[in-house]
C-alpha cells in the first residue's frame, strides 16, 4: 500500500470512528480521499525534493564562485607581491647606486685634497 493512502486511512477512520461508521465505508471514505488528495501529496514530495536538489545546486554554485574569486584575489596578491619586490629590489639597486657614486665623489675629493696638501707641504 501507499504511505499517503495508510496516511489517508489513519486520519479518515480517527475521524469515523466516533460516528459509528463501518469498516467498509472508513475505506471506501479513505479511498476517495487519497484519490483527490494522494495524488497533491506526491506532487508536494516531488517538489521539495527537487527543491532541495535546487538548494544543494545553488549552494555549490555560489561556493563554486566564491572559490573562484578567492583565488582571483590570492592571484592579483601574487602579483602584487612580485611587483612589489621588483619595485623594491630596483630602488635597493638604485640606493646602492647612488651611494656607490657618493662614495666615488668623496674618494675624489679626498685625493684631491690630499694631493693639494702634500704639495702644499713639498714646497
Amino acid at each position: 500500500m501507499d504511505r499517503y493512502f495508510l496516511l489517508v486511512l489513519c486520519l479518515v477512520t480517527l475521524s469515523n470512528v466516533q460516528l459509528g461508521q463501518s469498516q467498509c465505508d472508513v475505506v471506501r471514505i479513505a479511498a476517495a480521499v487519497y484519490e483527490v488528495v494522494g495524488p497533491a501529496l506526491e506532487t508536494i514530495e516531488k517538489d521539495m525534493k527537487n527543491m532541495k536538489s535546487d538548494m544543494a545546486q545553488a549552494s555549490a554554485k555560489k561556493v563554486d564562485n566564491l572559490t573562484q574569486e578567492v583565488e582571483k584575489l590570492d592571484t592579483r596578491l601574487s602579483s602584487l607581491n612580485e611587483s612589489m619586490r621588483d619595485d623594491f629590489s630596483g630602488v635597493e639597486r638604485g640606493l646602492s647606486g647612488t651611494a656607490n657614486m657618493i662614495c666615488d665623489k668623496i674618494d675624489e675629493h679626498d685625493y684631491q685634497i690630499t694631493t693639494k696638501l702634500m704639495r702644499m707641504n713639498q714646497s
